[in-house]
């Protein structure tokens, strides 16, 4: 009878480790870096963001093989603001109003802002800090390609 008992405990437990494993599989890919939408950062101004909900990608394959130059530019607004940075593609509209730059953000809508993001010209003239860089990864919808 213990045998009975102990095998079929041991057959329970191996069901629920393989649901559990197939549930995982199933969950979203991981973002780039280990960043993870939901995950609170301090942003340069010391105020934290944690972003909540994964961007809308509009005209995008879904298997995100690569974002174009062309439809990168046609995200270039307040409204509507992805930008690249080092050719990975970030729509940053929810930020617009949190950057701690205020206005300075919508000079990369549209364009590859890497320049922009790395040296500041409209601020400090130093590239973002680490905090900066691990809040954009909550942005990221893809590569350029």
């Amino acid at each position: 009878m213990m045998k009975k008992t102990l095998f079929l405990t041991i057959i329970f437990l191996a069901v629920i480790l393989i649901g559990c494993e197939e549930a995982q599989q199933q969950t979203a890919p991981p973002r780039p870096n280990g960043a993870s939408v939901g995950v609170a950062v301090t942003i340069g101004n010391g105020k934290e963001e944690t972003p909540m909900q994964e961007p809308e990608v509009i005209g995008v394959m879904d298997e995100m093989i690569g974002i174009s130059i062309s439809e990168l530019a046609t995200h270039n607004s307040r409204d509507d603001c992805w930008l690249s940075i080092d050719g990975h593609v970030y729509d940053v509209t929810a930020f617009i109003g949190s950057h701690p730059g205020g206005e300075a953000i919508l000079q990369g809508c549209g364009t590859d802002a890497t320049t922009l993001f790395e040296t500041r010209p409209m601020g400090s003239g130093k590239p973002h800090s680490d905090n900066a860089r691990i809040l954009l990864e909550t942005y990221y919808i893809g590569d350029l390609g």
